[in-house]
């Protein structure tokens, strides 16, 4: 990945979105309003639809992940006023080339690691908690 492709990533952020709410039952697609508790009622559907995390990262599953870490990561980012950043320069970096939320220089979450987290906890409000834990941390 080089700049100018995470440049374009973040450019058809509007339209992967909206292609997300179209695959997604509209039960589900009529709850995501970038809440807190839409985080939730997202992370239910993707631990009915995944038993386990490497479900969410085969290849033909590879758009779903994408897809669900936009949103995850849009409403972190827009409730925190963050911004979307990656490192492209350190490999030994544990976020190296994945898109990461960051505010004042700093790193507040991983959008693909929420993801994956949440198969693997299977709560089903794991990523809320995580965003009223950082929304504690940054805005108090």
């Amino acid at each position: 990945m080089t700049r100018d492709d995470f440049e374009f990533w973040i450019f058809v952020m509007s339209d992967r979105l909206e292609e997300f709410s179209s695959y997604l039952p509209p039960a589900i697609s009529s709850t995501l309003d970038y809440s807190p508790s839409s985080l939730s009622v997202l992370e239910r559907w993707l631990l009915d639809k995944y038993t386990c995390t490497n479900e969410i990262l085969k290849e033909s599953e590879k758009s779903i992940l994408d897809m669900s870490a936009r949103y995850f990561g849009q409403t972190i980012r827009k409730r925190l006023s963050g911004k979307w950043n990656i490192d492209l320069t350190n490999p030994s970096n544990a976020y190296y080339r994945l898109p990461v939320i960051e505010k004042d220089g700093s790193l507040i979450a991983c959008p693909v690691t929420l993801v994956t987290a949440c198969l693997d906890r299977r709560t089903g409000d794991f990523i809320e908690g995580v965003s009223e834990s950082l929304n504690d941390k940054c805005c108090t």
